[in-house]
């Protein structure tokens, strides 16, 4: 039987279009696989700084979920230890301070009023919410 040249046109443009398909369904389950993988990896960070007995360990990087993906913070930026992090509630130093806008920024945390207090008053800025009229 003779097949129509339009015919074998039709059968190719179908082809092409489950290939298309096929290439976007691969991506999307690649995409999946990586959030899930992320996900379990942020989730065992969590429980392994949850349980964390000694302050002077290391602690994970947690990381950040965004539209682009999972990011991990800038190490440079991010508390060592448990103890280190601890030292963040009361930033009286420029690096603390420093360390503490940087994690912020990154997670996006809500916050309201800080302060430096101490002899690094006079070499920082106070940060205050952009809502009460302050600027980050």
């Amino acid at each position: 039987m003779y097949a129509h040249p339009t015919d074998k046109l039709r059968s190719q443009g179908y082809f092409d279009s489950r290939n298309i398909r096929d290439h976007q369904l691969n991506h999307e389950l690649a995409s999946i696989r990586t959030f899930i993988h992320e996900t379990r990896v942020e989730i065992l960070a969590y429980i392994r700084n949850q349980k964390l007995g000694n302050p002077t360990l290391p602690i994970e990087l947690i990381v950040s979920l965004r539209d682009e993906g999972p990011v991990l913070p800038d190490e440079t930026h991010f508390p060592k230890h448990a103890e280190q992090f601890y030292t963040l509630r009361h930033p009286i130093t420029y690096q603390r301070v420093r360390m503490l806008s940087c994690l912020v920024d990154f997670y996006d945390v809500q916050y309201q009023n800080w302060q430096v207090s101490g002899d690094d008053a006079d070499h920082c800025e106070t940060y205050t919410d952009e809502a009460e009229g302050g600027a980050y």
